[in-house]
């Protein structure tokens, strides 16, 4: 078999550089989709148990309830925006922890409220209610949110 190199430069059709907005933002909101479904995937084995225990034999001979859980999760700014589905530094809330407006991040010695499940399921049912895409996708990134399904672990 015979290679033959040339200078010709071949264009990447999916290069990033050439989508248009609109594209960029359906790609991104792919990525946002898999990485949820991979999470799901991944912790999908230790729900129950973590959540009920499950029985296990120990060397010592005893029977023992064992409760499996990851105690840290390492995530990059990027991957924690896609792991909680926030808009991160775009947002007008951007800490996936809190509510603390941008205008505020440099107030660290303030305490601000929590981001909690009920508030951000408020939003997210307020948004579904929304008349347009556009008011819709206004109370998301008012809140720093992607309007997609977290999957549960």
């Amino acid at each position: 078999m015979k290679f033959v190199l040339t200078s010709e430069k071949i264009e990447d059709p999916a290069h990033p550089s050439d989508r248009g907005s609109a594209e960029t933002l359906e790609f991104a909101q792919f990525k946002r989709e898999v990485y949820q479904k991979v999470l799901s995937r991944v912790f999908a084995s230790l729900g129950r148990r973590s959540r009920c225990g499950e029985a296990h034999l120990c060397n010592d001979g005893n029977i023992r309830i064992l409760y499996p859980g990851i105690l840290i999760e390492s995530q990059d700014g990027e991957e924690t925006s896609y792991f909680c589905a926030c808009r991160a530094a775009s947002a007008n809330h951007p800490c996936p922890k809190c509510l603390v407006n941008k205008s505020d991040l440099h107030r660290i010695t303030k305490t601000f409220t929590p981001r909690s499940t009920e508030s951000m399921r408020s939003v997210l049912q307020r948004a579904s209610q929304a008349m347009s895409k556009a008011a819709k996708e206004k109370i998301l990134q008012d809140h720093g949110l992607h309007d997609i399904k977290v999957r549960q672990r």
